[in-house]
This record gives C-alpha cells, sequence and structure tokens, in this order.
C-alpha cells in the first residue's frame, strides 16, 4: 500500500434504532478490515432499547462517533445527517443488522478507487434467511468497469444492483459533485442513481458481507 492510499480515510456510517442485540456484531464487524484507516459513525435515532449501554463499551475508541438524535428523525434522514458528518474520502452506509464478512473489501475498494475514474465500488452479498436458516450467495450480473451513464440508463433491467447501501462504496468527491448534501432522505436506490448519474462503477462478484433477510 502506498502512502496516498493509507492516507484515504473510509467512513461507515451506521443508522441504528431498537437493535442493540444486533449492533455490537455489526460495529465489530469493520473491525476485521486489514484496511484499518476508517471511522465509525454511529447514527442512533433515538432508540428506547439499551443501545446506550452498548455504546458505552467503545467509548474510548477514538475511530468511533456516537450520535444520539433527540427524536426520531427516520432512517433516510439519519443516514443524510450521517453523511454531513463523515469526514472520509469515501463512504459507505451499513444497517445495524447487516455484517462485513470479507477483510479484504476495504483495501479492494481503495485499490480499485486509486486505479479507475469511478464514483462506486460494489460487490454482491450473502443474503441470510432466519426462516429458512440459508446462506446464499447473491450475484452480481455484471462485473467489471462499467459505464455510469449505461447503469443509470439500465438499472435493474439489464444491471442489477447490489443488494444493499453496505455492497458499495462511494467517492465522497462524487458524491459531493450529485449534490448529496441536498438529499433530505437516502434510500439504496436513490444512493446509487445519483453517483451513477454521473460516475462510472466497478463491481466484482466477491461478497462483502451478509444481508439479515
Amino acid at each position: 500500500m502506498n502512502s496516498t492510499q493509507q492516507l484515504k480515510l473510509i467512513s461507515v456510517i451506521i443508522t441504528t434504532y431498537n437493535r442493540a442485540y444486533s449492533l455490537s456484531k455489526t460495529i465489530e464487524s469493520v473491525f476485521i478490515q486489514t484496511y484499518d484507516n476508517y471511522e465509525i459513525v454511529v447514527m442512533d435515532n433515538c432508540s428506547t432499547d439499551n443501545t446506550n449501554e452498548v455504546m458505552k463499551k467503545y467509548k474510548n475508541n477514538s475511530k468511533i462517533i456516537y450520535i444520539k438524535n433527540k427524536q426520531n428523525l427516520g432512517r433516510g434522514v439519519n443516514k443524510h445527517n450521517g453523511y454531513l458528518l463523515a469526514q472520509g474520502d469515501y463512504i459507505m452506509f451499513l444497517d445495524d443488522d447487516d455484517y462485513l464478512t470479507n477483510p479484504n473489501y476495504f483495501q479492494n475498494a481503495i485499490t480499485a478507487f486509486s486505479k479507475y475514474n469511478i464514483g462506486m465500488y460494489g460487490t454482491s452479498s450473502y443474503i441470510f434467511s432466519a426462516e429458512e436458516n440459508k446462506l446464499k450467495h447473491r450475484k452480481l450480473n455484471k462485473v467489471g468497469l462499467i459505464s455510469g451513464k449505461s447503469y443509470f440508463k439500465h438499472f435493474q433491467t439489464l444491471y442489477s444492483k447490489p443488494l444493499s447501501t453496505f455492497n458499495a462504496i462511494f467517492s465522497k468527491v462524487a458524491m459531493e459533485e450529485t449534490g448529496f448534501e441536498n438529499m433530505k432522505r437516502m434510500n439504496d436506490s436513490s444512493i446509487y442513481l445519483r453517483v451513477l448519474s454521473q460516475y462510472d462503477a466497478f463491481l466484482v462478484n466477491e461478497p462483502s458481507g451478509i444481508y439479515n433477510l
């Protein structure tokens, strides 16, 4: 890893609400990354369970920023506010019941961003169904360097999207240039489409983590 890559910061934004039972596992799944220049911004949407207690064990971890809203703002607004707080060169949104499993995910993304002029690095994912007690690999139907213009035009038709936002890492520059600060609510598709409207993507069929149904 060269010094330029090492300086690049990845912001992981975790939005949470009343999922104290899974939040630690989600946070600690980030700790497995071989690329360790990251911050974790935990946006607590006014949880009424013991989320505060869970977060106390991370109070001395300088990589973690914990914000508890005074009222429930909704998931989309919570993601937006987390984005505004993030200091990273790259942004990833991670829900509080999903987990990263690939320790090289961040490093692979950093390498792709240094090699290509892209706004997004995306991966496939595992899906876990508690009802069936099965883990399945949900593959992307196109991989490699993909034109953002073509992806945008054929989104969810010729081109599938990564299952959730934790399966993608976005360039902060691309997000700024496509007006993310003006978005009041964020959902998966709107995040992807805004970046793809002006930037290319690089996709791989290498799962970054587990999405819980």
